[in-house]
């Protein structure tokens, strides 16, 4: 059948709106929406004009439960398909209604289980997908923009040794990573941030022993160059990426993390270090997602800690940002290399929907946990 028309309510997210849109080649969208909400309307045009150039959109004011405005909007679009995904549940009853007294097709969309529901006089359920987003559509359709991507890191040949080194000697990487960290023991630089001084004398002599083993395997690869003098090691780093992926609290783990994800045969798309912001906010907010991966239209959104020290903030944060982004139907994931240090934590997580993964030397399975989470959350 055909449509010229596609009605719909206001929703935060618009994926759907966009994909019925570019499936039945729509020519004009009708948006439902609240008076408190016309101050959207201006961040919904611009999405819309971005993703369906070609669709004429017009918006309705209707409050919440008006059935006579609802049925003059449908009953002056003979030719319209309403949308019933989204927005406001009464409302989505009454266009229901509607719909079905005026002979107008509706539908509902099951983006996680690839189904839509078509109500006309014969109620039927077509199994197929109408088409698979990426993770930028999807994070626009949200009103979000990304303003940082990490990905490129993931394909660095060092960077990649590091983390098979440090996923490989978690023990020894738990007993000296806090080193790292140590001002006293690494001394930056602020004016040259390509140098590192490290002080031996705050390190044992196991401990400099490690970090010449380091040094050398990068200056082997090109990546610095060091000198040693009595009490110092002066290191002059080649490229900043190096620097940031040692001295980044948590890197590694991000990066692992998004190769285990690429390695995972339904997920569509992974992204990494993705630093995002909203149309309304000022770009000084910074909002920040470790590894983003996409299956079958569904946003899975993972934080990565790289300790035990988290606590129900960072649940927080992840939740947020993912139902925000990628609306309830979204996986949210915390890969950790260490249990929780308060116990309430993992319940915590559990009763917000999070899924808590703990990475320990077998990457085998790693890799198994968060293919049956996602093939599990995708059923």
């Amino acid at each position: 059948m055909e449509f010229d028309t596609l009605i719909t309510q206001q929703d935060p997210h618009n994926e759907i709106n966009i994909l019925l849109a570019d499936k039945f080649k729509i020519k004009v969208l009708i948006y439902i929406i609240a008076s408190k909400d016309k101050i959207k309307i201006e961040e919904i045009d611009k999405l819309f004009r971005e993703k369906i150039p070609s669709c004429l959109i017009k918006y309705e004011i209707s409050e919440l439960g008006d059935i006579e405005k609802l049925e003059s909007i449908i009953s002056n679009n003979k030719k319209a398909l309403v949308n019933l995904s989204g927005g406001e549940a009464i409302n989505s009853l009454l266009l229901l209604k509607l719909s079905s007294e005026l002979k107008i097709q509706s539908v509902y969309v099951d983006l996680t289980n690839k189904k839509r529901y078509i109500f006309t006089d014969n109620y039927r359920v077509i199994k197929k997908a109408l088409k698979d987003m990426t993770i930028d559509e999807i994070i626009r359709s949200a009103g979000g923009n990304i303003t940082q991507d990490s990905s490129d890191l993931c394909s660095k040949e060092e960077i990649i040794e590091i983390v098979n080194v440090i996923s490989s000697n978690l023990s020894k990487w738990h007993k000296n990573k806090h080193k790292l960290y140590d001002k006293n023991c690494f001394i930056h630089n602020y004016k040259d941030p390509s140098k590192v001084i490290v002080n031996k004398e705050a390190l044992k002599e196991e401990e400099i022993d490690l970090v010449k083993k380091a040094l050398n395997y990068f200056e082997g690869i090109e990546g610095l160059e060091y000198s040693e003098e009595q009490n110092t090691i002066v290191v002059q780093f080649k490229n900043y990426y190096l620097k940031g992926a040692i001295f980044k609290s948590g890197t590694w783990l991000e990066v692992i993390t998004h190769l285990v994800m690429k390695e995972i045969v339904e997920v569509d798309e992974t992204r990494s270090g993705l630093v995002f912001n909203w149309s309304k906010d000022s770009t000084e907010v910074r909002n920040e997602l470790d590894v983003v991966s996409i299956k079958d239209s569904i946003l899975i959104c993972i934080s990565c800690k790289d300790s035990e020290k988290y606590d129900e903030d960072a649940l927080n944060e992840l939740q947020v940002y993912s139902e925000r982004l990628g609306g309830t139907n979204a996986i949210k994931i915390l890969v950790a290399t260490r249990s929780p240090s308060k116990i309430l934590i993992a319940s915590r997580a559990e009763e917000m929907g999070i899924y808590l993964v703990i990475i320990d030397n077998d990457i085998r399975k790693f890799k198994n946990k968060l293919a049956e989470i996602i093939n599990k959350e995708g059923q």
